[in-house]
């Protein structure tokens, strides 16, 4: 949905951005193509602020299996936060300490957006960052309020620390408001638009968005609330990058409405692979008043997801849609009395990715395919240590639906950069496969796809052929010559729609060998209708129809461009039926 701004005249726009540009050090723009990190990519750990502004039980679950990465301004505040973890029992090897200019503790919104380049380096992107603008939903200019001068140095001390490239973004890029997919397409609300209109047009932000982060597809929707921050994070959230997560408020809430509008939006959108979005919503209840909770802003933290909880019943139903959703998942709710529709756990977090991490990606079958001899599993599979890969290792799991063993086969390379791919065996109509990917390095790096596999796991159903056909032919014996009358039925019985079906006859001999053969034609077949024909076929002296012939029945789906194309059924789909001919010496 394309918006219109009201822009700032050309004279002042170009005075804005030359004091920006004076007002930030140099700074390279990332080498192309850029990607920006997805949530469910390897993590090293949580970057948080201290003073804490998350719960006791959240700072030790962060802890528990990867680092804790806290900001702290000063020698006294990091003091303070290391005696406070000490007495809690948190390992000190879990915990490292950046220095910095920290102010608050949304690290979400100012912190590092991180990417990789096309050298494949890890870098942090910095944009600007100077406060919450509060406004209405509606989508118009925006001016920042300023402050936060702290929290905006953080970028670069961050990436001091770990020895990353740090790329200074001239424009705005609040992190609660940017959402990405790991694919190069981004969200956010119109909110992100309207700040960044104090510097640029949207056609040109967008440039900038394609530029610096490699975002080609920038899904842009309507802000939500009344009134506030407008974050899409507080009602959005990408599971997978299929998968979408929205909330579900009540009916007579303030946001509902345009939480429909906007998923209307969402559902004529494309996923990385082509296909429709997959939307699941989640019940958000008040907690308070009319505020609702915000499930949506919770974190994915490699193999756990972390809820915020409001103390309410639909606690309980949302850890379940969580579970139901993420399979695999171990889904970790945490109450606590200072989280706000507005402001929860997402925003008082933020993932350290994995620099050298081994990252595999796959287009997943659709759920239901064609019978086919075998269907072909294609991974990219990328190892950020440049160690290289184990071959051996490279590996698709599969198995029938209720078998409680998995067989394997070995990916091969295809030739293409960090493709791989392998086949798994056909099976008969209405078998469901059910599979997953794995992978190792030489660093000492394996992973999966799904990243909790085998709980977590793919599959597809073998579709029943699209075509039934009958075949019968009377009379079935005489002396020859004689003339035989064929009956040929051709079902559609999907309901998607129409389907254009070519048949063919052919003869196989007795005596071997074949006299031909006459082409059906082909013809269209409505969704879950027939085609009825027949004809008198005459049938010569030869001596090859002595004993007895079988006659074949040859049904194709050859259904032309674009109705053989997703969302509809592929064509190519075959069905056969057969009769016999007794023939006599004449």
């Amino acid at each position: 949905m394309q918006r219109t701004f009201h822009t700032l005249s050309t004279t002042a726009l170009l005075t804005i951005v030359i004091l920006v540009a004076t007002a930030l050090p140099a700074s390279a723009q990332p080498t192309p193509p850029v990607r920006v990190i997805a949530e469910w990519e390897p993590v090293l750990g949580t970057l948080i602020s201290w003073p804490l502004g998350i719960p006791q039980a959240l700072v030790l679950e962060l802890a528990e299996d990867d680092l804790l990465y806290v900001l702290v301004n000063g020698s006294g505040a990091e003091n303070s936060a290391r005696s406070t973890f000490n007495s809690w029992g948190i390992d000190p090897a879990q915990v490292e300490y950046i220095q910095t200019s920290v102010g608050s503790h949304w690290p979400r919104d100012w912190g590092p957006h991180q990417v990789f380049d096309g050298n494949g380096d890890w870098g942090i992107l910095d944009p600007i960052f100077e406060g919450y603008p509060w406004v209405s939903n509606a989508c118009v200019p925006i001016n920042s309020p300023g402050g936060y001068a702290g929290d905006d140095g953080v970028n670069a001390d961050v990436a001091t620390y770990f020895g990353a490239n740090l790329h200074e973004f001239p424009a705005y890029l609040t992190g609660g408001n940017f959402l990405v997919d790991g694919h190069h397409t981004g969200f956010s609300t119109c909110a992100m638009v309207g700040e960044n209109n104090q510097l640029w047009t949207e056609a040109q932000f967008r440039t900038l968005l394609s530029d610096w982060a490699g975002i080609t597809s920038y899904q842009v929707v309507d802000s939500t609330e009344d009134h506030g921050i407008q974050h899409i994070d507080c009602w959005m959230k990408p599971l997978d990058e299929e998968t979408l997560l929205v909330k579900l408020p009540p009916t007579w809430h303030e946001e509902y409405d345009r939480i429909e509008t906007n998923l209307a939006q969402l559902a004529l959108a494309t996923n990385c692979y082509g296909r429709p979005y997959t939307i699941v919503r989640i019940d958000c209840p008040t907690y308070s008043g009319g505020n609702i909770a915000a499930y949506t802003n919770s974190l994915i933290l490699n193999k756990k997801v972390l809820v915020p909880q409001f103390n309410i019943p639909g606690d309980a139903q949302a850890i379940a849609t969580f579970q139901a959703a993420m399979p695999g998942y171990e889904v970790i709710g945490f109450p606590w009395g200072s989280w706000y529709y507005y402001d929860a756990l997402h925003c008082r977090t933020r993932a350290v990715f994995d620099p050298e991490m081994l990252r595999i990606t796959h287009r997943r079958l659709d759920a239901e395919v064609p019978q086919a001899a075998g269907h072909t599993i294609t991974a990219m599979i990328d190892d950020r240590s440049e160690t290289g890969l184990v071959a051996g290792e490279l590996r698709v799991y599969w198995r029938l639906n209720g078998s409680p063993t998995w067989s394997w086969l070995t990916l091969s390379p295809t030739g293409s950069t960090d493709t791989y791919e392998v086949d798994i065996p056909g099976q008969s109509p209405g078998q469901t496969v059910e599979y997953y990917l794995a992978a190792a390095d030489n660093s000492g790096r394996s992973e999966t796809l799904p990243r909790t596999a085998p709980a977590g796991f793919y599959s597809f159903t073998m579709l029943p052929s699209d075509l039934m056909v009958e075949i019968s032919c009377t009379p079935s014996s005489g002396t020859l010559p004689f003339t035989s009358a064929f009956y040929i039925r051709l079902d559609n019985p999907r309901a998607e729609l129409t389907r254009r079906i070519a048949g063919r006859i052919n003869i196989d001999l007795a005596g071997g060998g074949s006299i031909g053969s006459w082409r059906a034609g082909y013809t269209n077949i409505d969704p879950g209708a027939s085609y009825v024909t027949g004809w008198n076929q005459a049938l010569p002296a030869v001596s090859g129809l002595v004993g007895t012939s079988v006659f074949t029945l040859h049904g194709m789906d050859v259904t032309p461009a674009p109705y053989n194309q997703p969302p509809y059924p592929p064509a190519g789909a075959a069905a056969s039926d057969t009769c016999s001919i007794t023939g006599y010496t004449p």
